[in-house]
C-alpha cells in the first residue's frame, strides 16, 4: 500500500495531526502514516496534495486534488514508473 506523508505536525499541534492522521487511515485510501520532511525536500513537493512514484528509471509526481487511483491511473498511462502504477 501506499503510506501517506505528512511534511510534519499539524500547526504544530498534536491533536490536530491526530486527527489529520484519522481521517487520512479511517476510509482505507492510504496504508499508514509518515512524517518525513526530508522527502519534500528530495522530490521538490512544496504543495500539496502531491503523489510521487518512485521505481529503478526515476519517479513520477501526479500533482493536484485526485483520489490516489486517478493519479496512478496518470502514472499508469504516460509515466516512467507506469509498471509500479499497473501493479
Amino acid at each position: 500500500g501506499i503510506p501517506a506523508t505528512l511534511r510534519g505536525m499539524v500547526n504544530n499541534d498534536l491533536k490536530a495531526t491526530a486527527e489529520a492522521v484519522l481521517s487520512l487511515v479511517k476510509d482505507g485510501a492510504t496504508d499508514g502514516v509518515q512524517i518525513d520532511p526530508t522527502l519534500f525536500s528530495q522530490y521538490g513537493i512544496r504543495s500539496v496534495p502531491a503523489l510521487v512514484v518512485f521505481c529503478s528509471q526515476g519517479h513520477d509526481i501526479i500533482r493536484g486534488n485526485l483520489r490516489v487511483r486517478q493519479a496512478l491511473e496518470k502514472v499508469a498511462a504516460t509515466g516512467d514508473c507506469r509498471q509500479v502504477a499497473q501493479g
